[in-house]
């Protein structure tokens, strides 16, 4: 019998390593790394930043459509192409304008959560001053 082989409950024997063959081995997971909410705060901060700007570009774009629909005959082609790309354009800002107020809403509950988190530190930081002045008087 090879020494790679498990005996089964029947008596038969089956090498393990022919099922490792077929079906590879399991694979040790990785850890994942602590991340700092203050971190994540930022990079929802700097986001939120490019999310604004992307709605400043368009909302300058929609201006200048604007002055050249003005500047068309009514029911003209031109119009309703200018017309046609002024309400893609609101609708991009309107997409961009509620994912920034979802990402505001994460950063504001990434804030709480660290502000609890340092108050939990400092309580604990009182209990152990409290602790040692305790023994102290004793």
């Amino acid at each position: 019998s090879l020494s790679h082989s498990n005996k089964e409950s029947n008596g038969t024997s089956r090498p393990k390593w022919r099922m490792n063959r077929f079906f590879g081995r399991k694979k040790k997971k990785a850890e994942t790394p602590k991340v700092d909410l203050g971190d994540v705060t930022k990079g929802m901060e700097s986001r939120g930043t490019e999310v604004d700007q992307k709605i400043a570009k368009i909302e300058k774009e929609l201006r200048a459509i604007k002055v050249k629909i003005k500047k068309t005959k009514p029911g003209s082609s031109s119009r309703r192409v200018l017309s046609n790309k002024a309400k893609q354009l609101i609708r991009q800002r309107n997409m961009y304008a509620k994912n920034r107020e979802q990402l505001y809403n994460q950063q504001f509950n990434a804030e709480q959560i660290q502000f609890a988190k340092d108050n939990i530190d400092n309580t604990k930081q009182m209990v152990s001053a409290m602790k040692s002045a305790k023994e102290d008087f004793k």
